[in-house]
């Protein structure tokens, strides 16, 4: 019989169960981090929703601006044409409604934004 005939079995076998010990590993952490992840998206959507229903827009009551005298209305209550006043600090109120003859996102114009 020659020594340490059964180590390389053992050394397999070693290896094969750190291998597999590091997948276990790997999958578990994929799994937290996912889990993780997709709880700050539902957060983060869910602060978008309640922000969306609280934002006010000051629309300007004479459209040719030659008076400054403004009405407080919610966001979702804008049609296209009017002219809201924003100041610093301010969220700038836009809308986003489906056209259904169309089907595409109408936005409001803001700086930045492209039209689809």
């Amino acid at each position: 019989m020659v020594a340490g005939a059964g180590r390389p079995r053992r050394d397999l076998a070693a290896f094969i169960f750190a291998i597999a010990l590091w997948l276990a590993f790997t999958v578990l952490f994929a799994n937290f981090a996912e889990a993780l992840a997709e709880g700050r998206s539902r957060a983060q959507a869910s602060a978008l929703r309640n922000m969306r229903q609280t934002v006010l827009a000051k629309k300007m009551s004479d459209a040719s601006l030659s008076r400054r005298d403004t009405v407080e209305t919610k966001a979702e209550d804008l049609r296209k044409g009017d002219v809201v006043l924003v100041q610093a600090g301010e969220i700038i109120p836009w809308m986003a409604k489906s056209s259904k003859a169309r089907h595409r996102w109408m936005k409001a114009p803001l700086p930045g934004n492209r039209r689809r």
